[in-house]
């Protein structure tokens, strides 16, 4: 009964900080080194599965990797890479963020409390201004 105690409360603690930074959208679970297919849904759906997987040990490095959209922005996707160690809870270890038909940015974090919000992600990708072309000569579209 502790062990599930513990769980709910490392589950929660993941869950308000996601919702805190702004990812509250559908997450995809997947679990590297499992067979298991990818889990579809909210974010308590997918991490009452892992730590099904955990129990079963289908899950044996503890790792897993949540993604999921931008709230507003449905061409940028995120990719959570986290560790999960019953002493210490969730770790994330990195975050890549990947604009679709564009580049991609990786960051990795020493604790949870540093990953971005979700409204500063279309900052990292700076649209081109309009009237560069003109600066440049080039009156065309």
């Amino acid at each position: 009964m502790d062990r599930a105690k513990d769980e709910k409360k490392v589950k929660m603690e993941l869950i308000s900080l996601l919702q805190q930074k702004g990812y509250r959208k559908r997450f995809a679970l997947t679990v590297p080194g499992s067979n298991f297919p990818r889990q579809y849904g909210m974010l308590a759906k997918c991490l009452d599965i892992f730590f099904m997987l955990l129990a079963e040990g289908r899950a044996p490095s503890g790792k897993l990797e949540l993604d999921t959209y931008a709230p507003y922005n449905d061409t940028i996707t995120c990719r959570f890479k986290l560790d999960y160690k019953e002493s210490t809870g969730f770790k994330i270890q990195e975050l890549k963020v990947h604009k679709i038909y564009g580049e991609s940015k990786e960051f990795r974090f020493a604790n949870n409390q540093e990953i971005p919000g979700s409204m500063t992600l279309e900052s990292l990708f700076p649209k081109p201004k309009p009237w560069e072309g003109i600066k440049k000569g080039k009156f065309r579209p």
